[in-house]
């Protein structure tokens, strides 16, 4: 058997065609998205499972990954958008919760209930999806 047969028998689906690309002499482009996920490693502690099994005498104990926080890969913890927006709304509902505690006058109340309920409004919506 030649290199190739060998090549194309234990090799993943991609690789072939991955490899004649490279031999064709076709440039890789390189995209933020390949740019990004180069910076991802699979978590050499846990092997990408997010929790490592110890022994404890005659015990099996499954711990979360310390090195990798149970994420299974390092790296990958940015914060993204959508946590930045949720901590952001979070931030939000507590000012309004101290706002309404001070407020004065009913009109002021009315006015941050208003908006507390208005903020609080996907989530009642997600519960009630669940449901």
């Amino acid at each position: 058997m030649e290199y190739d047969d060998l090549l194309a028998k234990y090799s993943r689906p991609g690789a072939m065609a991955q490899l004649a690309v490279e031999q064709a002499g076709v440039p890789r482009h390189n995209s933020v998205a390949e740019d990004k996920l180069s910076k991802i490693r699979i978590c050499g502690t846990c092997q990408a499972m997010g929790h490592v099994t110890k022994q404890y005498g005659y015990r099996v104990l499954q711990e979360r990954c310390t090195e990798c926080d149970g994420e299974g890969l390092i790296g990958a913890k940015q914060p993204t958008d959508a946590l930045s927006a949720e901590h952001a709304r979070k931030q939000r509902i507590t000012q309004l919760e101290a706002a309404i505690r001070e407020a004065e006058s009913l009109e002021a109340l009315e006015q941050l209930e208003a908006e507390l309920l208005a903020l609080n409004a996907p989530a009642n919506a997600e519960q009630t999806a669940q449901a």
